[in-house]
């Protein structure tokens, strides 16, 4: 390598390890700060919401080698609307996809299922866990999800079940009437 080349890859490295460790401060704020998340609601068409969320890191983990298998039941969410801080959501989604990265066992496929109720989407995430998983988990990404989901009023549960992890996400819904107060 020419040292430009060397001096490039090491700031780079510089660079992943402040995002990190930023990233490591951030959710350690939010898993045990007292003080209340300023969050700044507002009504999403469910549909395209969840589309652009989660379609990215589907794309990426199966770039990892990961298998996802997508199952929408019945309706699409069309038709819903969700009252939601959108950048909070994507931290409760950030966390979601790191921990299968870290923890999910790439010989079974990972499973994302969504159903739709009279009152709620649902969003429900499922994976085998690694075998001879030797990564810790210090718990505060799960902690974080917690918060913010409780601050925005939807429901975050999570648990195992033998050797398979399950997160559950619950976003209440209202139907739409018009396109007026709705972010597409």
């Amino acid at each position: 390598y020419s040292e430009m080349e060397k001096y490039i890859a090491a700031s780079e490295a510089t660079a992943v390890r402040l995002k990190n460790l930023s990233d490591d401060m951030f959710r350690y704020f939010l898993a045990f700060g007292g003080s209340e998340l300023e969050l700044h609601l507002t009504s999403y068409d469910a549909d395209t919401l969840f589309d652009q969320m989660i379609t990215e890191h589907i794309l990426l983990m199966r770039e990892q080698g990961y298998t996802v298998e997508v199952n929408i039941v019945g309706e699409t969410f069309s038709d819903a609307c969700v009252c939601v801080d959108a950048p909070y959501l994507m931290r409760i989604f950030d966390n979601i996809f790191s921990n299968l990265s870290k923890y999910a066992d790439k010989e079974t496929p990972i499973t994302f299922l969504g159903t739709i109720d009279s009152e709620n989407i649902c969003l429900q995430i499922k994976n085998k866990i690694r075998e001879n998983d030797c990564a810790e988990s210090s718990g505060i990404g799960v902690r974080t999800c917690e918060r913010i989901a409780d601050a925005m009023k939807i429901g975050f549960a999570h648990e195992s079940i033998d050797d398979f992890y399950i997160t559950r996400l619950t976003f209440p819904y209202t139907e739409k009437k018009g396109d007026d107060d709705i972010v597409l």
